[in-house]
This record gives structure tokens, C-alpha cells and sequence, in this order.
């Protein structure tokens, strides 16, 4: 059986997974939360919660699966 390739794109000499999801509404609204619990990410180091950050990470990693980006 052969496996599947999920789809990548360059940026900067390294491979990063293409969303399947086509445009729209959905994605969209995955790609804002998304940016959401990245910026919680950050917020989270800042103040050296790791109570937080670990919180705001689970998130980020939600929606990469929800968008495709992670398996």
C-alpha cells in the first residue's frame, strides 16, 4: 500500500504542510483562532506561566489539526 504525500510548500528552504480546506468562512475562521492562541503563546512566556502557556499551546495544536497542518 502506498502512502499518501500530504502537501507541502518552501518558505525559506524548509517544508511546511499545505491545509486541505479549501477557502472560505471555515478556514478562515480556524486561521483567526489559530492566530488567537499564538499571540496566547506569547502573552503566556511573557509571563512565565507554564501553567498558561501550556494551556495556549494545546489550543495552537488543536487548530493545526483542525486545519490540517498536523496529523
Amino acid at each position: 500500500m502506498e502512502m499518501l504525500k500530504a502537501k507541502t510548500k518552501k518558505f525559506k528552504g524548509r517544508s511546511y504542510k499545505i491545509s486541505p480546506l479549501k477557502e472560505g468562512p471555515y478556514k478562515k475562521g480556524l486561521v483567526k483562532n489559530l492566530m488567537k492562541a499564538r499571540r496566547e503563546v506569547k502573552v503566556a512566556l511573557d509571563k512565565k506561566d507554564k501553567a498558561l502557556e501550556r494551556k495556549a499551546r494545546n489550543k495552537v495544536h488543536k487548530f493545526k489539526v483542525k486545519l490540517g497542518e498536523r496529523s
